[in-house]
């Protein structure tokens, strides 16, 4: 479990925090945390553009009376499309355009009133043909955790009519392809059919895939936040298949934390990332070839001052040494190490507490100022991150030595 973040309101640096759910050492876990499902309740969705109907259905009239009837009835596009393709509109009915502000619709969200709280709190004045009307060209986020797999959820996936056939996952350093169970005839299946590595092709490789290359396997991702000002523990999500969004809000993110330490949470009480939109020329393989073209692009983009979080870093990281050691202020040298130390240890969902505590025992109080121990930590926290019997081993003699177990 990824380290909860708070804020300290007269300090600019994060402070983690570990969690207060532990579990005991023995007896049965309860039947739904056995497995994590890793899907955060979602109280609505912002799109980056409008779906409106293919240029096939667009010529059947039932099909585009059911389209304005969803539209002009404020239905949400789910609920729109799953009426297509009941009337024969096939799978994928409608498809995205692009617009310079994102789309925000009262049915897509859980509660309705959302949307219109969006725009009233974020909203721009623009002029359309039609009047001046306020849109959602840029507002402010919280992502709750480091966590990519919660806040940038990104894969390749390809689908049937009714449901995914497959879709790609990291594990252990390398892409594989996934695919459900078939369950046994006769078996009902507890939580839904089992994921199960494709044993057909378990290497995801897009460039010698036939589903891939067939075009029926395509990028789909979202971005997952917390706005302020909107109340409720469900996310916000922004959904997009555009690369050039993704790989490029997943180096922002990067950026920010090599000088932060983390994307989560906030500064003084205040958000530091905002969403907006560019317009950008970008390459697209069209069916005559390759060619460039003008797209409203995603973009993450952050207000922080990049120095002084650095600075700021650094000073939280000596005073953290000298709090828990209770020595001197540590040599830039010893800093730099340390600096490392707390990345690793937050990467394995530690704090450098929890490290410290651990070294204390193992190599002395004065550990941080010992160059070989800070070698020894490091060497044992970069062999934890690639090995799991090592990374389980380290958290349990951590969670011994707190009184709990690391969650």
């Amino acid at each position: 479990m990824q380290p909860l973040v708070a804020t300290n309101a007269h300090a600019r640096h994060p402070l983690t925090v570990a969690s207060t759910r532990t579990l005991p050492w023995k007896g049965e876990m309860q039947l739904l945390t056995e497995s994590p499902r890793r899907l955060p309740p979602i109280a609505g969705t912002i799109h980056a553009g409008a779906k409106v109907l293919t240029k096939a259905n667009a010529q059947k009239p039932e099909l585009v009376r059911i389209y304005q009837e969803g539209i002009s009835s404020g239905r949400s596009y789910d609920e729109i499309e799953r009426d297509l393709e009941a009337a024969g509109g096939g799978r994928n009915p409608l498809r995205m355009i692009n617009m310079p502000y994102f789309n925000v619709r009262r049915g897509d969200f859980r509660d309705p009133a959302v949307a219109q709280r969006l725009i009233d709190l974020y909203g721009t004045e623009l002029e359309t043909s039609t009047g001046t009307k306020r849109r959602l060209q840029r507002f402010p986020i919280m992502f709750p955790t480091d966590d990519e797999n919660l806040i940038i959820r990104h894969s390749l996936a390809a689908w049937s009519a009714s449901s995914i056939l497959f879709w790609s996952e990291s594990r252990e350093g390398e892409r594989v392809c996934m695919t459900k169970a078939t369950p046994k005839s006769g078996k009902r299946v507890f939580g839904g059919r089992e994921n199960i590595v494709n044993p057909e092709r378990p290497k995801c490789n897009p460039n010698e895939c036939p589903v891939y290359q067939a075009n029926s396997c395509n990028l789909t991702g979202a971005l997952q936040f917390y706005v302020p000002g909107i109340q409720g523990t469900g996310l916000l999500r922004l959904p997009t298949r555009s690369f050039y969004a993704l790989d490029a809000a997943l180096a922002e993110m990067e950026l920010v934390r090599a000088r932060h330490g983390t994307v989560a949470g906030l500064i003084e009480g205040k958000p530091f990332f905002y969403i907006t939109k560019q317009r950008k020329e970008v390459s697209w393989l069209s069916p005559d070839g390759p060619t460039r073209v003008w797209q409203d692009i995603i973009v993450l983009e952050s207000d922080m001052d990049m120095i002084e979080a650095y600075a700021q870093k650094q000073a939280s990281y000596r005073h953290a040494v000298m709090s828990s050691t209770g020595a001197d202020s540590p040599s830039v040298s010893d800093t730099e190490e340390i600096e490392n130390i707390t990345v690793l240890a937050g990467q394995l969902g530690l704090s450098f507490d929890d490290v410290s505590r651990y070294m204390t025992h193992k190599s002395g109080a004065d550990w941080a100022h010992d160059e070989l121990a800070l070698e020894s930590c490091t060497a044992i926290l970069s062999a934890a991150l690639v090995d799991d019997g090592k990374r389980e081993e380290l958290v349990e003699r951590v969670a011994i030595m707190t009184g709990g177990v690391k969650q």
